[in-house]
This record gives structure tokens, C-alpha cells and sequence, in this order.
């Protein structure tokens, strides 16, 4: 199996698993006399083997994914540093602040333009 392959049917088994705990909450207690929609054992019986298969998989692609865990963990600190960056104020010299007084402020910002620190 791929791991794209592995990726899909994880995305499966998560949406059969998440379907069938909704249907068991929603048919787990019903009043007395009334029939049930589903059985709730065999909703049970299903949500425990999709778990096992899915933990198979989980493990499966971790596995796949170990030579490369280093670059993908990296990949999203260095998302997050740029995001951060992006939002930075970077405010340097004289500024005009709209909501105080009619004075210019002087600002000094240590790193003036960190659009370049994101690329």
C-alpha cells in the first residue's frame, strides 16, 4: 500500500469511526417499547475493529513517514517563525498615531522589515 493510499483509507476509517459513534450516541438509549434505528452492538463491534485498523495505519504511516520526520517538523516551526514574522510590527521613525494626540511618535525598531527574515 502507498502511503497515499494509507492516507485515504485513514481518512475513512475516521469518518466511518465518527459516524458510527454518532449513530450509537444517538441510538444507544431510546424510550422503552421503542425500536432502535440501529443495533447498538453491532455499531460497537464496528467502531472496535475500525479502531484496531486504524491504529495499524496510524503506526503503518508513521513508519513511513521516520526518515522524513525531521524535515516535516521542521517544515511547520518554519511556518510558524514566518507567520510570526509576518505579523511583527515594525514600526521605525516617525509615525503619525491616528488615535493620540496630533504629535508624531518616534518608534525604533530593532529588526525594521522582517519580510525578508520570511523568505
Amino acid at each position: 500500500m502507498k502511503l497515499s493510499q494509507a492516507l485515504k483509507e485513514k481518512n475513512k476509517l475516521v469518518k466511518k469511526i465518527g459516524n458510527d459513534q454518532k449513530l450509537l450516541g444517538s441510538n444507544n438509549s431510546v424510550i422503552k417499547g421503542n425500536d432502535r434505528d440501529f443495533n447498538p452492538e453491532d455499531l460497537l463491534k464496528s467502531i472496535k475493529e475500525n479502531t484496531v485498523k486504524l491504529v495499524k495505519i496510524k503506526t503503518a504511516i508513521a513508519h513511513a513517514n521516520k526518515p522524513i520526520v525531521e524535515r516535516i517538523i521542521r517544515q511547520g516551526e518554519c511556518k510558524s517563525l514566518i507567520t510570526f514574522l509576518k505579523k511583527l510590527n515594525t514600526s521605525d521613525g516617525q509615525v503619525q498615531d491616528r488615535y493620540r494626540s496630533s504629535d508624531p511618535i518616534a518608534y525604533e525598531a530593532h529588526i525594521k522589515d522582517a519580510t525578508w527574515l520570511a523568505r
